[in-house]
């Protein structure tokens, strides 16, 4: 009876270490992912905190451009050299079924084993993925990015860090919002002092 005890006393321990480490983890993200104001700082960030929360072998952010995604930021791939390579210049079409998914429900998408699931579109360059974990970063009502998660191995993630990655995706979202404003104050104020610019030239020669 004791023997017992003790080993879901261990058992709950250990899953209340494992929470916390995680808690501790996401409240990290926020506090990162809002230190800076810099897109590619920011891009940086959600991939380091991500590598923290799950056991993905290849981690990327994917940006929405017309009807096609791509590839802004990746880590991992380790022996997987070629294939990161060919994915810099890879566009996924948001036809594709959990592409599609994702970008017009705002739900993310949990496969445990791509063999066995028939929404996985097969491609040359990725049969070395067998389950994944894509998460919609989304800015009010629209999709304009995938934080997304591979692994070579099947059953590699389950509900937990589905969980997570969505926290982190959230944040994200946010964080992006606030660097692509920044960028477009910016942008602005240039473009303003630009025409002051030419304005007070322009009185220079008439001055003349």
């Amino acid at each position: 009876m004791n023997a017992e005890l003790e080993r879901r006393v261990a058992e709950r321990t250990s899953e209340l270490q494992e929470s916390n480490a995680y808690l501790t983890t996401l409240i990290e993200s926020s506090i990162t992912l809002n230190e800076s104001l810099d897109l590619n700082e920011i891009l940086d960030r959600i991939l380091v905190q991500a590598h923290k929360l799950v056991p993905a072998r290849g981690l990327n952010v994917m940006f929405v451009e017309g009807d096609e995604a791509f590839i802004v930021r990746r880590v991992g791939y380790q022996g997987l050299e070629e294939v990161e390579q060919n994915l810099l210049h890879f566009r996924f079409p948001l036809w594709w079924p959990i592409f599609h998914e994702m970008y017009t429900t705002h739900k993310s998408i949990f496969i445990a084993d791509t063999a066995k699931e028939p929404r996985w579109q097969k491609t040359d360059g990725a049969e070395w993925v067998r389950s994944c974990v894509g998460v919609p970063l989304v800015i009010g009502d629209e999709t304009v990015g995938f934080l997304y998660a591979s692994h070579s191995e099947p059953n590699s993630f389950d509900e937990k860090h589905l969980s997570m990655l969505e926290s982190l995706a959230h944040h994200a979202s946010v964080a992006i919002q606030n660097a692509r404003l920044l960028d477009e104050l910016r942008k602005a104020l240039e473009k303003e002092q630009g025409m002051r610019s030419q304005l007070v030239q322009s009185d220079k020669l008439a001055a003349l």
